[in-house]
């Protein structure tokens, strides 16, 4: 130990090197997991309908951390309020994730993501609890919020029959895979969401994340396009795997359509 501590006094590079290592772990382990970021996407010039978007939750007892989630979600007062999936990972944390979700003062729209199926939550449980706040939970059916005129589909397995709408209706498609975009490219949607992504959690500036997860493709995150569709994938809330996020923070979205 002397010996090393010796060789970085001889060499100040060292010290620059690993003080910036140290910096950026701190970030990526300390820092940006919890350090929320509210991006505003307008993509009309004159909006009608405001939606808050979150995702990956992958809630794991962390309490105070999803309460200032849903504060930071009902803040924004948006018109509906919208969920890709992957609430936990372990069934054993749903009712106490599901209380929360039924604190949001808005309606919340939801679709499952592959943690609802592997970790064995009941998706009749996670539906009524969307319920409750005036939303619902859509595997592969879609329902009318009649109050804001705002048509929602969730995308599983089969893409449901589209209800009769008026030609001012918005449609708005939940998907958890971004790829899953790419079977739907020929129908018209006002906006795509996903998440899984995470956005990669960990990026490379001006390069993008190293390592993504199966059926993300090329849609890491943010805005993208497929085929005359715009969709916007969430880089999630939690994480996955390693509790760290590197230039890429947790997001909540307020898309204005």
């Amino acid at each position: 130990m002397k010996k090393i501590i010796q060789s970085i006094r001889r060499n100040p590079v060292r010290i620059i090197i690993y003080s910036l290592l140290l910096l950026m772990l701190a970030d990526a382990f300390l820092v940006e997991p919890k350090f929320i970021k509210i991006k505003t996407l307008s993509l009309s010039s004159k909006p009608s309908c405001r939606i808050a978007l979150f995702s990956d939750l992958h809630y794991k007892g962390d309490k105070k951390y999803l309460q200032k989630v849903i504060d930071k979600i009902n803040m924004l007062k948006p018109d509906v309020v919208c969920f890709c999936g992957d609430i936990v990972e372990d069934s054993k944390y749903i009712a106490d994730a599901l209380d929360f979700i039924r604190n949001i003062k808005h309606p919340v729209y939801g679709v499952p993501g592959n943690h609802e199926y592997w970790s064995g939550s009941s998706i009749p449980e996670i539906t009524k609890a969307f319920k409750s706040t005036g939303g619902d939970f859509l595997v592969d059916r879609s329902i009318l919020n009649g109050e804001k005129d705002i048509l929602i589909t969730g995308y599983v397995n089969t893409l449901p029959s589209g209800l009769e709408t008026s030609p001012n209706t918005k449609k708005i498609l939940l998907l958890h895979y971004p790829l899953s975009a790419d079977d739907v490219k020929n129908k018209k949607f006002d906006i795509i969401m996903s998440g899984h992504s995470h956005g990669g959690q960990c990026r490379i500036p001006f390069f993008g994340a190293p390592i993504v997860p199966y059926k993300v493709g090329k849609y890491q995150k943010g805005l993208c396009k497929v085929g005359e569709n715009f969709l916007y994938v969430n880089p999630g809330i939690g994480t996955f795997f390693i509790p760290a996020r590197f230039f890429c923070r947790p997001e909540i979205t307020m898309i204005e359509l």
